[in-house]
C-alpha cells in the first residue's frame, strides 16, 4: 500500500512538470508573436521602399521620354551633343513632392537620378554612318 504522503509528493511533481511545461511553450508562444510582429514591419518597409524606388524609375523614364521630345528641353540639348561617359542630373520633381507621404513618420528618404551616357554610336550595326551628325544609337 502507497502511503498518502507518497501520492501528495506525485502529484505536486507532476503539477510542476506541467507548469514548467505551460511557461516554456508561453515564453515559445510569446518570442513567436514578437518575431511575426517584426517581420510584418520589416516587410511593410521592405514593400515602401520599393514602391518609393518604383515611383522614381517611373518617373526618371517618363520625364527622359518626355524630354526627349521637346526640342527646348536641356535633356534633348546635353543628348544632342552627348559623348559617351557624359552625365546629366534628372530631376524628380512628383517624386520629391510626393515621396513623404508614403514614408512613415520618423523615418526619411534621399536620393538622386542621374542621367549617363554609357555608350553613343554614329554609326549602325551595318558599320554604315547615319545620315545626320547627331543621329545615333547608345546606352544610357
Amino acid at each position: 500500500m502507497m502511503s498518502t504522503k507518497f501520492r501528495r509528493g506525485s502529484a505536486l511533481i507532476i503539477v510542476i512538470i506541467i507548469a514548467t511545461c505551460l511557461g516554456i511553450l508561453s515564453m515559445s508562444y510569446f518570442n513567436a508573436s514578437r518575431e511575426s510582429r517584426h517581420s510584418e514591419q520589416w516587410f511593410e518597409y521592405k514593400n515602401i521602399a520599393r514602391e518609393a524606388a518604383t515611383m522614381l524609375h517611373e518617373e526618371a523614364f517618363a520625364s527622359l521620354l518626355k524630354d526627349c521630345r521637346d526640342q527646348r528641353s536641356q535633356i534633348f540639348w546635353f543628348l544632342l551633343g552627348t559623348v559617351s561617359g557624359a552625365q546629366n542630373e534628372l530631376r524628380l520633381s512628383f517624386a520629391r513632392q510626393n515621396i513623404a507621404k508614403i514614408i512613415p513618420k520618423g523615418y526619411s528618404c534621399e536620393f538622386s537620378s542621374q542621367l549617363n551616357v554609357i555608350n553613343f554610336n554614329n554609326a549602325g550595326p551595318d558599320s554604315q554612318i547615319y545620315a545626320a551628325r547627331n543621329e545615333g544609337h547608345g546606352i544610357l
